[in-house]
């Protein structure tokens, strides 16, 4: 998996135990495997950074417990603030980017290599992207995967410019899909666009594509950051309907993310908002 984190990737691309053909058609590239997620986005260096304040006050407000105030003794300069005590610093920012979304300052879109003239122009500025951002992943397999018809890419367009994106492969008779590379812009970092874009891509997936499971193997590095958005070690989906599609390496993680039908993943802020209200009601 492509997650943009500063991490060493030649330490995961070690010989392959192919377990069927994955998102590159299981070859292998510059004669070793490369694993199809490693991510950089909102983690910081080491991919687990930057998110970590953000997502437990998402966590806690999905557990009912009162989130702490933004600018209170979690800030990253330790200094304290008297904001209001029912507003976390992940709800405000959510808040933030959906206006974002709402004046059409950001707009997601899932695309793929299909012939079309924007298209194409759409995905070489997503390649390019995570080219940059994954400096040890082989150009050439961005290329090809990327470019691969079978691929899709959701956009994360800010202005009318791609900052980031998530490549990715459906298996629609499965009913998942595998994550490839998820990345964003360096200058675009560390202001939620991240998260956004992954809840984007699992309400995408769970209501276009009628997919129940998002699927990734990730580099060791870039595990942490799949488990703050949502992922476990533990592979709850049946084996017959991964075994033969994903592509198992060595000094990575498979990761699996279960996708619940009645969750909003790009509203659950507000929907625990309202559970809040009708149970205090």
């Amino acid at each position: 998996l492509g997650l943009d984190v500063d991490s060493d990737v030649e330490r995961a691309r070690g010989k392959s135990r192919k377990v069927g053909a994955s998102a590159g058609d299981g070859e292998e590239c510059d004669g070793r495997s490369t694993p199809a997620a490693t991510a950089r986005g909102e983690g910081g260096e080491d991919g687990e950074g930057g998110e970590e304040e953000d997502d437990d006050e998402g966590r806690r407000a999905r557990d009912g417990e009162n989130p702490s105030t933004p600018g209170s003794a979690s800030r990253r300069d330790g200094t304290a603030n008297a904001s209001s005590p029912t507003v976390g610093a992940y709800a405000t920012r959510e808040s933030h980017l959906r206006k974002q979304e709402r004046d059409g300052e950001l707009k997601w879109e899932v695309i793929k290599n299909d012939g079309d003239a924007r298209h194409a122009k759409l995905l070489v500025a997503l390649k390019n992207i995570f080219s940059k951002q994954l400096p040890n992943m082989p150009k050439e397999y961005i290329v090809r995967l990327v470019f691969d018809v079978r691929h899709h890419s959701m956009l994360c367009m800010k202005n009318g410019g791609v900052i980031g994106g998530i490549t990715y492969r459906p298996f629609p008779k499965q009913r998942m899909a595998e994550i490839a590379f998820c990345a964003v812009s360096a200058n675009e970092q560390v202001k939620g666009y991240g998260t956004r874009l992954m809840n984007h891509i699992k309400e995408y997936a769970k209501e276009k594509e009628n997919m129940t499971h998002l699927i990734t193997f990730a580099d060791n590095n870039a595990v942490g950051y799949f488990q703050k958005q949502g992922f476990t070690k533990e592979i709850m989906m049946e084996r017959e309907k991964w075994f033969g599609y994903i592509k198992e390496y060595d000094g990575g993680t498979i990761m699996e993310c279960q996708l619940d039908g009645h969750v909003s993943y790009v509203d659950f802020v507000n929907q625990i908002r309202e559970q809040r209200k009708a149970v205090e009601a």
